[in-house]
């Protein structure tokens, strides 16, 4: 008759209860073994077994624990930091390293007087930033610093707010951004005719040009270049719609082809640096759509892009101590911000 389930596992437990006792004996006679030697036949009493080193000595081990500690949190900054190389535009190197799109406007607004985003910009130069986060992840602070190097050449912009409580952008030598004047004063414009002689496309023959034209939409905002006051502001032949304004006693800018003026722009109105005094079009002789703008120093015509213009402010005494103590912060900041890159 076979062996039954049942039967097989009681004859397992039979045998673990056996081995178990067995080994508290074995435990009990290294402890007392005249306890033993009262039980049993001094030939068993007199039994050795080999024991674990662990169990002979009565030390049994202690478990180690161990306990997952989290990595240390990296401390979350309130800033972001950018930096890249340029290819073919600034506007496009940066949007791909993934630069808000309002802090690149406020970047190329104080470069504006120094740079000319058409000409000067070669491939492999580069740029860097760091600004304030925002509210959310789409929104940004401000910009605190910015810096291009073109042709090898760094020129780095530091915000900065003085004791009076005024806001602008200075270089390393406490020199404002702003300049007297602006090269170019309408935003993210292409150059399609420059200064100098040209084939005129209505005329039919070679003449001087005596101003930088704009590839701009019409409507597209125009900005005085500078503070002044309007001296011109209607219709002036060829120029079509024209404002002209006198900034000092040598300095003067004058704005051709437009399609109508800002509100409350005509002769005698003081304007400031930035401000929106009339819109583009294609009025008088033009063959489409875009700014005529023109420097005019002594009466005379120059090229607004190669003429210097003078800075604006210049730090100096206290202020530029406290200024300098700033850079200093901002180059920490920099060192201690990774730079962001979009995946």
């Amino acid at each position: 008759m076979g062996v039954t389930a049942a039967t097989k596992v009681r004859a397992a437990f039979v045998g673990g209860l056996a081995s178990l006792g067995v080994c508290l004996m074995w435990i009990g006679a290294t402890h007392q073994p005249h306890k033993i030697q009262a039980y049993f036949p001094p030939a068993l009493s007199q039994f050795e077994a080999p024991l674990p080193p662990m169990i002979a000595t009565g030390v049994l081990p202690t478990p180690a624990i161990v306990i997952a500690r989290p990595a240390p949190a990296v401390p979350a900054t309130p800033y972001r930091h950018y930096k890249g190389t340029i290819q073919s535009s600034l506007f496009e190197a940066a949007v791909e390293q993934g630069v808000p799109v309002a802090i690149l406007d406020d970047m190329i607004k104080i470069f504006s007087y120094d740079v000319d985003f058409q000409r000067d910009i070669q491939p492999d130069d580069e740029f860097e930033l760091i600004f304030e986060k925002g509210a959310d992840k789409k929104a940004a602070g401000k910009l605190l610093y910015a810096s291009m190097t073109l042709s090898g050449k760094q020129l780095g912009l530091y915000r900065y707010t003085d004791q009076q409580g005024v806001t602008d952008f200075y270089t390393r030598d406490g020199e404002s951004a702003k300049k007297a004047l602006l090269k170019t004063p309408v935003d993210g414009a292409k150059i399609s005719s420059g200064f100098g002689r040209r084939f005129h496309p209505i005329l039919h023959y070679t003449t001087q040009h005596k101003g930088i034209d704009f590839a701009v939409m019409t409507g597209t905002p125009v900005m005085a270049a500078g503070h002044g006051v309007v001296e011109m502001a209607g219709t002036n032949g060829s120029y079509g719609l024209f404002v002209k304004i006198k900034h000092d006693a040598t300095h003067e800018t004058a704005y051709g082809h437009l399609s109508r003026l800002a509100p409350g722009i005509r002769p005698g109105k003081q304007v400031s640096q930035g401000q929106t005094i009339a819109f583009s079009g294609s009025t008088g002789r033009s063959t489409g759509p875009h700014l005529h703008y023109e420097v005019l120093v002594d009466d005379e015509q120059v090229n607004p892009m190669s003429v210097k213009f003078q800075s604006g402010r210049k730090l100096t005494g206290k202020e530029l101590l406290r200024f300098k103590g700033l850079e200093k912060e901002d180059g920490a900041l920099l060192a201690q911000t990774p730079a962001s890159h979009r995946n």
